[in-house]
């Protein structure tokens, strides 16, 4: 009984991995907001992320940062890189990484971001993938508390890869976001058996604040 339990968690974690690098159960946290940074700014978020932990799987932990760096005052490049693993599962690993660029809509309040990015290591090859994502932000005391979602598509680059909706609910507080802000995020993908959710923590520090 444990042997079969246990090829059946191997099994298992092996699928939930093929469909994390595939795009079917990709990364996809936010942890930002519709703002942008203005030129030259610098901005690092490490965080962390629990996908889809829930009574019958013990889901997947991830650990990573998104860098941004301001291009001008309404258009930001963002990059991310995240590891992720199955929890209790060993030789899971694996790491993604993303680039794309911010447009500012409503300065402030819209913005739309087109990530592009691919799962790199974990034995599974080369998978590439685009999120489209919308920002709307609500501030509730300026600059130092407000809320914000983003709602997504999700597409696989590939012949024969499809594509899911996804939406995220983020948090923000701080002092002053220009130079400091935590972060939380509750988000969802919609999957034919129901989806899956995460929930991130990370903060947000601008590298050379201005005076």
């Amino acid at each position: 009984m444990k042997t079969y339990s246990r090829i059946t968690s191997v099994a298992l974690a092996q699928i939930y991995l093929i469909l994390l690098i595939s795009s079917c159960v990709p990364v996809f946290s936010d942890l930002q907001n519709a703002r942008t940074l203005g030129s030259g700014q610098l901005e690092m978020t490490p965080y962390y992320t629990n996908t889809g932990n829930d009574s019958e799987s013990n889901g997947a932990s991830h650990i990573g940062a998104n860098i941004g760096v301001g291009l001008s005052d309404k258009i930001d490049l963002r990059a991310k890189i995240d590891h992720n693993w199955l929890n209790g599962e060993e030789d899971t690993g694996t790491t993604i990484i993303g680039i794309g660029p911010k447009f500012a809509l409503v300065p402030n309040r819209i913005a739309f971001f087109l990530p592009v990015g691919t799962g790199v290591g974990g034995g599974m090859g080369t998978t590439w993938q685009t999120q489209p994502t919308l920002f709307f932000t609500q501030p509730i005391v300026k600059d130092k508390f407000e809320l914000t979602i983003a709602p997504k598509y999700i597409q696989g680059l590939c012949e024969g890869c499809g594509g899911n909706f996804a939406t995220n609910f983020g948090i923000a507080a701080g002092k002053d976001f220009s130079k400091v802000s935590w972060r939380a995020e509750y988000g969802r993908i919609f999957t034919s058996d129901g989806g899956i959710g995460q929930f991130s923590m990370g903060l947000s520090f601008v590298l050379n604040p201005k005076k």
